[in-house]
């Protein structure tokens, strides 16, 4: 079930490091496929979430700011219950990851919908009507 719920939160690629503001939601999953410890895991997935988090957080308005920031700062939670549930063994830290896959899941379609309702675009491609979407898949 935590992989179906995390299968659901689309994303896209970060290819630039030059991008403009609108593009901070542009936040990449992790992919844990290759990850032998939890360590590094952990790492990429920090990585991953900080330069799009403090890049949305610049945006001028502050309600646009907001999202931009939480939708990776989300990604990245998202992320990293991932990584505890592949890697935790302690049943309460697992319950507390499934928890947040679930909570945090919903809070990106929340912010998602605030997107697509107030026609927060992005140049590149995965903010659309619908919300953070893969470039490529229908907007």
């Amino acid at each position: 079930m935590a992989a179906a719920l995390v299968a659901t939160v689309h994303a896209a690629p970060v290819s630039s490091p030059k991008r403009a503001l609108d593009d901070q939601a542009c936040v990449t999953p992790i992919n844990l496929d290759n990850q032998t410890n939890a360590q590094d895991a952990f790492d990429e997935a920090m990585h991953a979430m900080h330069g799009p988090m403090m890049m949305g957080v610049k945006h001028p308005d502050a309600d646009k700011a907001f999202v931009l920031g939480m939708l990776p700062h989300h990604q990245g939670a998202l992320d990293m219950a991932k990584i505890q549930l592949k890697f935790g063994k302690d049943r309460k830290m697992r319950r507390l990851a499934f928890d947040i896959l679930r909570t945090q899941h919903l809070e990106v379609i929340q912010m998602n919908r605030w997107l697509r309702d107030n026609k927060v675009t992005s140049t590149c491609g995965c903010v659309s009507k619908r919300g953070l979407h893969r470039p490529g898949e229908p907007a």
